[in-house]
This record gives C-alpha cells, sequence and structure tokens, in this order.
C-alpha cells in the first residue's frame, strides 16, 4: 500500500541540526510515516503519547499503534468517514488528513484519551509528517460545560416561563396599582433571564463553529432582524436604508452581532415610541452596517470594558449582549464601533469586508 505526496511542500534544509533540535525539543508528538504506513521517524512526545520508547516507535506499523480509530467529533472536510469505522485504519487516517489538509480528533488507548492530529505531506518521496497533541482535559471540559450548559439553559427557561406566567396573572388580577407594578417588575425580570439564557446558547454556538463561512445577504438580515423587533415590541418604530443585496462571505452568525445591536437600542432606548433605524452601505472595501437609536446612549464603563477585552469583579458590565456583539463581529473579520447619534441616542457600526 502506498500514497503520492501530492502538494507537499520541501521542508528547509539550510540547517538540519536546527530542526531536528526543534522537533526533539517540541512538547507536541512529531512523527513521520512513510507510503507502506511505517514510522520513518519519531520525537520523545510523539512515543510518550502513544505509551513507546522512542527507540522501538521508528520501524513499527502506524496500525500497530495503541490507537483506535474512533473519530471523537465531526470529521472535517476531505475525511472520510468510514475511517471511524471497523474497516477503518489509522494509516488511512492519516492519508486523508494529509489530503485535505485537515485536522481530527481521535480515541486513543484504553484510557480513552483523545489526541488531535494534523498530518501533510513533507515532500521526501511518499512520507507523512504529522502533528499530535493531547487535548483529553480540553474534551472532557468541553463535553462537561455542554452538559452543564444544557442543564442550565433547560432550567432556567422552565422556570422564568414558569415565574413570568404567574406574575402576568397577578398583574392582571392584582387589586391595586401598587400589587400590579411588582407583578410587572417580577415579569420583566423573568423575561429578561429568560433572554439571558439565549444569548448563553448563543454563545456556546460561535464557540463551537470556529472559523465557518458562508454567503450571508447582510441587507436581507438586517430586513429581517428589525422586522422580528417590531413583533416582539410592536410599539417601536423602524426604519432601513439598505440596497436590495449586500452579500458578503462571512461568519453565519453574523444575524447575532445584528440582533444584538437592535435590541440594545430597544433597551436603552426604554419609551414605548423609541426608534431603531439601520442602514447598510458600501464603504471602500467594506460594508458599512449602523444601528441607530434615540435612547441615553450606551454608557461609558460598559464601552470602556469592551475596549480593555476584560472584566473584573469591580469593573464590569451589565450583561453579555455586548460581548456577544463584539465577538461575532471579531469572527467575521469585522469592525465594531459606537458612536453618538444626534441628539441624542447610540449609532452602533458593524463594519464586514467584501473579500475576506
Amino acid at each position: 500500500m502506498g500514497r503520492a505526496a501530492d502538494g507537499a511542500t520541501e521542508m528547509p534544509t539550510d540547517d538540519p541540526d536546527r530542526y531536528e533540535a526543534v522537533v526533539e525539543s517540541a512538547r507536541d508528538g512529531v512523527f513521520a510515516v512513510d507510503g507502506t504506513g511505517t514510522v520513518t521517524l519519531a520525537n520523545p512526545a510523539a512515543a510518550d503519547l502513544f505509551g513507546a520508547d522512542p527507540g522501538t516507535l521508528v520501524g513499527r506499523d502506524v496500525d500497530d499503534l495503541d490507537a483506535s480509530v474512533t473519530l471523537s467529533r465531526e470529521p472535517p472536510g476531505g475525511i472520510d468517514p468510514s475511517v471511524a469505522g471497523e474497516d477503518g485504519t489509522f494509516t488511512d487516517l492519516l492519508w486523508d488528513l494529509a489530503d485535505a489538509d485537515g485536522r481530527a480528533e481521535v480515541e486513543v488507548g484504553p484510557g480513552g484519551r483523545t489526541l488531535e492530529l494534523g498530518a501533510s505531506g513533507i515532500g521526501r518521496g511518499d512520507e507523512t509528517a504529522v502533528v499530535v497533541r493531547d487535548v483529553t482535559d480540553q474534551e472532557r471540559l468541553r463535553q462537561q460545560l455542554s452538559v452543564a450548559n444544557r442543564v442550565l439553559r433547560h432550567n432556567l427557561r422552565t422556570s422564568t416561563n414558569l415565574v413570568g406566567g404567574h406574575a402576568r396573572i397577578l398583574e392582571v388580577e392584582a387589586d391595586d396599582e401598587e400589587t400590579a407594578e411588582h407583578a410587572r417588575a417580577v415579569r420583566t425580570e423573568a423575561e429578561r433571564l429568560a433572554r439571558l439564557a439565549e444569548k448563553t446558547q448563543a454563545l456556546r454556538d460561535l464557540v463551537g463553529s470556529g472559523d465557518d463561512r458562508a454567503e450571508v445577504d447582510l441587507a436581507a438580515t438586517v430586513r429581517g432582524v428589525l422586522a422580528d423587533l417590531v413583533d416582539e415590541h410592536p410599539a417601536v418604530e423602524t426604519a432601513v436604508d439598505a440596497p436590495d443585496r449586500a452579500v458578503a462571505e462571512t461568519h453565519p452568525q453574523f444575524e447575532v452581532a445584528v440582533a444584538e445591536a437592535a435590541e440594545n437600542a430597544v433597551v436603552h432606548a426604554g419609551d414605548a415610541g423609541s426608534r431603531v433605524e439601520a442602514t447598510v452601505e458600501r464603504d471602500g472595501d467594506w460594508w458599512a452596517v449602523r444601528v441607530a437609536d434615540e435612547g441615553p446612549g450606551i454608557p461609558e464603563y460598559e464601552r470602556a470594558v469592551l475596549d480593555r477585552d476584560a472584566e473584573s469583579d469591580l469593573d464590569h458590565g451589565s450583561g453579555i449582549g455586548l460581548w456577544l456583539m463584539r465577538w461575532v463581529v471579531d469572527r467575521c473579520d469585522g469592525r465594531l464601533s459606537f458612536e453618538e447619534n444626534d441628539p441624542s441616542g447610540t449609532v452602533v457600526s458593524i463594519r464586514i469586508p467584501l473579500d475576506r
């Protein structure tokens, strides 16, 4: 069994001793296999990850290593999912990774450790270089956070719906305005917590989406967001000035950033008759999306926290909405800024590159 090193690039050879020293001292495992699946080179870290002595790892068939080919996540593009089945081999996976210039996670050994693998041709015949890293702790943390998030989100949604429903009944049936006002305050807080749960899910989705890209019509997205805003807040007036289409190759969660800007406008405007205006226009090599409100504006301390990229117990924002907006725009390779509106309010500016 063999393979060609298509698309391989030559390794620098001006100082072999230097590169050998770097590979030998690397904390990540590095090894190479030839076209028959035989290990031709391995550093101490690679041998340790597979429970082998560095001197005995070289010359072994890679399929004899203590590694079960069980993909721990959905394989990346270009990777044949069958390598995770009974007929798959470790060699098959490595060659698929090299051809796709991709990465994958596999379960290894009886202890169920998780390794992240990356492979590529190295320009020496049919050899494939592999970089391997133990991500067991990160994978366990990811799973634990996923379960905790699911349980918390479900319980929080159920409880807030229950509290909000009872508060709404009390508000309607209250015998006096003071009681109704207390019930209204409880209902408002329950709705705020429900929105917080939704934002937490959006944040989780963002973290798990990586650098995904999709063709997004920014104009249609903005129109859809403001239409949803009116459905949720009928007293709010909206206006959109945008071309028929404004397409960009950007992160698929771009809509979340616009929705956060629109909701922020309503929350800070406060009055029932508030107005939100949005524009989409070409600005050089960027699409410029602006959402403006007529409220009191975003407090300076909220914006300062975003500028510092950090919070503390004594210096923090009032929620995660602005952070979510910032992180989504970052994933879009965009730019986020805030300006004062005239005569009052805030203009949230989101700039998305035409070409990534």
